[in-house]
């Protein structure tokens, strides 16, 4: 009799443990990405006190890009190690990889503390993008969450990375008056503390994860995926993903450093500056797909031709109110276009290669981020502090005619 009950007790107590893992993973992961983006963004406020201009070779470095060479060198790091990280999680487990990653964000805290030189400011943002744990995290939702499911743990992990950028831009400020410059590392550097004792309790690999992880994509799967790689709506869906995601990460750095410098916010109240564009662009994330469920193909054409009579804004030299009006009014349509890709790109991906779809979107997405923050800030010291604004009605155009051109067409007539 007790030998007929065993297997189903068997699979009832591991479908418990796998739901209390998944329950305390989901919390986990959540917790990682707020904490290392308050982290992130609080220290480039700090930096933004600290960086000066420097001669390098041939070239004189100005201030901006100085700053904004600190967002790059972050992102550098995560583009170089977000695959080596998420493999080395296939082989030693998610918790141990991600315990790993995590001694980069330690150390470059103590690193940046102790810089004399510009260079290895430099270096210590290289490894606080090097915990690049965002491929490691991925991977760990795809071990406890089953594919039709996915995306909400997903949508958890793009909302977590604006709150957390939110508190940063809120706290930062607060924390270099409080503690000043070196001291203010330090400080944050017990913040990834925390995040560290938070993988230790939080997170635990899946019981099956070794070997769900050694499954490699079949023949059929390879051929879908040549085959994903030569559709326009795809290559459409990369390139916006590109270009809507290097304006919007790249001028969030710029951001930081034109209201704390150029209009010389001072610190008590310089988060108060940041908030109306952040909170206008996490109510877009909400509100898109709510408002547009319906009309998901259209929102990108949308936001592109609501540009056109937006792009008025940057006619008029801007005071701080009218900056900040313009970041809110362009946050909105990059946030809107962002939101829209992401869900069309993968409506027509195959699902048994959705993971690896996903992959590729993120990859560039990093390869975005490390690219926009140079640009602007290249721009705005040789072409004039403001205009990196352009930027925004310039990403639309080109946005909106390789949306029109390879997807919105191939769409309709699906």
């Amino acid at each position: 009799m007790s030998m007929e009950k065993i297997p189903g007790e068997t699979i009832g107590l591991t479908i418990q443990l796998i739901n209390k893992r998944r329950f305390r993973a989901t919390v986990g992961f959540i917790i990682i990405v707020v904490i290392e983006n308050i982290v992130n963004q609080a220290t480039m406020i700090t930096l933004a006190e600290t960086l000066p201009s420097y001669n390098w070779l041939f070239l004189i470095i100005k201030e901006t890009t100085a700053y904004t060479l600190a967002g790059v060198f972050y992102n550098l790091g995560k583009l170089l190690l977000i695959v080596p990280l998420s493999r080395l999680s296939d082989k030693i487990g998610r918790k141990k990889a991600l315990l790993f990653s995590f001694t980069f964000s330690i150390s470059s805290l103590v690193i940046i503390y102790f810089a004399r030189s510009i260079e290895i400011v430099y270096l210590g943002r290289l490894f606080f993008g090097a915990n690049s744990f965002v491929g490691v995290v991925t991977a760990l939702i795809d071990d406890y969450y089953p594919e039709k499911s996915r995306g909400k743990p997903l949508g958890y992990m793009s909302a977590a990375m604006l709150v957390g950028f939110l508190g940063g831009s809120v706290l930062g400020p607060i924390i270099f008056l409080t503690f000043g410059t070196n001291y203010s590392f330090l400080f944050l550097d017990g913040i990834m503390l925390i995040s560290f004792a938070n993988v230790i309790i939080s997170i635990n690999d899946h019981p099956n994860w070794l070997r769900k992880e050694k499954r490699k994509l079949s023949d059929s799967e390879k051929a879908l995926l040549k085959q994903l790689s030569r559709d326009p709506r795809f290559i459409g869906s990369v390139i916006i993903n590109f270009f809507a995601n290097m304006t919007f990460l790249g001028s969030g750095i710029y951001w930081n450093y034109i209201i704390l410098s150029h209009f010389n916010v001072s610190n008590d109240i310089a988060g108060l500056w940041f908030l109306p564009p952040l909170v206008a662009d996490f109510l877009t994330y909400i509100f898109v797909p709510i408002l547009f469920k319906k009309r998901i193909n259209d929102v990108i054409l949308y936001a592109c031709i609501a540009g056109i009579p937006a792009s008025i804004i940057l006619i008029f030299k801007p005071d701080l109110v009218l900056f900040t009006l313009s970041g809110v009014i362009f946050g909105i349509l990059n946030s809107a276009v962002i939101q829209a890709n992401d869900t069309l790109s993968l409506n027509f991906v195959p699902k048994v290669i959705k993971g690896t779809a996903i992959g590729i979107l993120k990859f560039f997405t990093i390869g975005a981020a490390t690219a926009g923050p140079l640009l602007f800030g290249l721009i705005g010291d040789f072409l004039g502090t403001f205009i990196p604004l352009i930027g925004f009605p310039l990403m639309l155009v080109v946005v909106g005619t390789v949306y029109w051109i390879l997807v919105y067409q191939k769409i309709k007539k699906k």
